[in-house]
Order: structure tokens, then C-alpha cells, then sequence
């Protein structure tokens, strides 16, 4: 597996548009930078991060654009339980509370 194969890329093109009237669209320059982006598979500050399995691992798999592009050092450490625990949670706590509300 190539090294490409083993990091996802991360672009946060939502500024990249000219507003339309109906619509808003794509000029040639913005999808020039968006390509070139994607091909030197580099960092940019506020606008692309390549990050391997490990980092989206260490982020409870969140895949948030956004929270991507700030780097790991700056992001603020998620406060939630995994979403396998708060799956497993949720559960509990809903039999839980059916197993009340049917006795009342």
C-alpha cells in the first residue's frame, strides 16, 4: 500500500466559491487551487491537513473538517466518551428507564 493509501486528506474549500445568484459556484481558479491542493498532499494552514489513521483514531474517528485543520496541539481534547461507550450508554440507560416507566 502506497504511503497516499494511508493518510486521508483534508480540504476545507467552503471559501473557495463565487456567490451566485441562485446558486453559488466554482471559478477555474478555485478548483486550480483545490486540485493543487489535493496533488501536493501538503499542510496548509486553515486549509488542509493530511492526517493518518492514528490521528483520526486519537479523534474518536470525527472526521469534522474543521476541527481537522486546527492542529492537535490547539485542539481542545474531546470531553466525550468514545462512541462505542456512549453507544453501550445509551442503551443501558434507555432499558433502564423502560424498565421504570413500565412499572408505574
Amino acid at each position: 500500500m502506497n504511503e497516499q493509501m494511508k493518510n486521508v486528506m483534508f480540504i476545507d474549500a467552503s471559501r473557495e466559491f463565487m456567490p451566485g445568484k441562485n446558486q453559488n459556484f466554482l471559478t477555474d481558479e478555485n478548483l486550480e487551487k483545490i486540485v493543487a491542493t489535493y496533488k501536493a498532499r501538503k499542510d496548509a494552514d486553515k486549509y488542509a491537513h493530511v492526517a493518518n489513521i492514528d490521528e483520526i483514531r486519537e479523534n474518536d474517528y470525527n472526521l469534522n473538517i474543521p476541527a481537522m485543520l486546527i492542529p492537535s496541539k490547539r485542539r481542545k481534547p474531546s470531553i466525550s466518551m468514545p462512541f462505542r461507550q456512549r453507544s453501550k450508554n445509551w442503551k443501558k440507560n434507555w432499558r433502564s428507564f423502560a424498565n421504570k416507566w413500565q412499572k408505574n
